[in-house]
């Protein structure tokens, strides 16, 4: 199907409305470095474009493909000035990664809401791609993304972070007499508590790097991990007392 074909069917819902549609391709980019400008994006559904997907140091990217290389990503409809802004992300990203160029071209995505035609659609294509590069043959990112094994442990950092020292808190007072090492116990949860947000923080930081599954709630994890550590400390000053 040619442009001016896809530009003139009648048929096709998704040439209603105003703005550009992008695809996104690699999950990094709505949860990485591009979340804070999609929210303002409006989400269209699931697309295949023709190409390769690579990853180049730890970031998804696509290069033109003449065979049978298909890229699973998103699509979304852009307006006003954030084209330009994700146009601004991408050059950014190029300029990180030191590898090859990135511009901005044309593809037909197919499989974008059920049985409508492929539509034209607005991505990021890179070029003179040179050195170490890993190359994602199914053509989704999530297939390459590392099982989330450092968020678990991070995650689990914060429950246990932050129901200790709340039951330290909601002991009754006076306490009932402790049993014999009770009391050490209760010290020993309460360093482990203290050392817990150091362990959560570095486990979030390896599940970035590795860009695991479910990274995208990494965010809120570290921010209930400080919450946790001043709950901590105010927990240790009321043993102290």
């Amino acid at each position: 199907m040619t442009k001016s074909d896809t530009r003139s069917s009648p048929t096709h819902s998704l040439l209603i409305g105003e703005g550009e549609l992008v695809f996104i391709y690699g999950h990094q980019w709505r949860d990485g470095v591009m979340t804070g400008k999609l929210n303002h994006a409006e989400p269209v559904g699931g697309g295949v474009v023709s190409g390769r997907l690579l990853s180049m140091s730890n970031f998804p990217v696509m290069v033109s493909d003449d065979g049978e290389g298909k890229v699973r990503g998103e699509v979304y409809r852009v307006h006003g000035d954030l084209s330009a802004e994700l146009d601004g992300i991408m050059q950014e990203v190029a300029r990180l990664i030191g590898n090859g160029s990135c511009r901005r071209g044309k593809l037909m995505a197919a499989e974008v809401r059920g049985n409508d035609p492929p539509i034209e659609v607005w991505t990021w294509l890179w070029e003179n791609v040179e050195g170490p590069q890993e190359l994602v043959a199914s053509g989704d990112w999530l297939d390459r993304r590392a099982p989330p094994w450092f968020t678990s442990i991070a995650l689990g950092c914060l429950f246990a972070f932050f129901l200790t020292p709340l039951a330290v808190l909601l002991q009754p007072r006076p306490p009932a007499p402790a049993p014999p090492g009770g009391e050490i116990f209760a010290w020993l949860l309460m360093i482990l508590a203290l050392l817990a947000p150091f362990v959560g923080l570095g486990a979030a930081w390896f599940a970035h790097r590795r860009s695991e599954r479910m990274s995208g709630c990494l965010l809120f994890i570290v921010a209930g991990l400080m919450i946790s550590s001043m709950l901590a400390l105010v927990a240790a000053l009321e043993m102290v007392r």
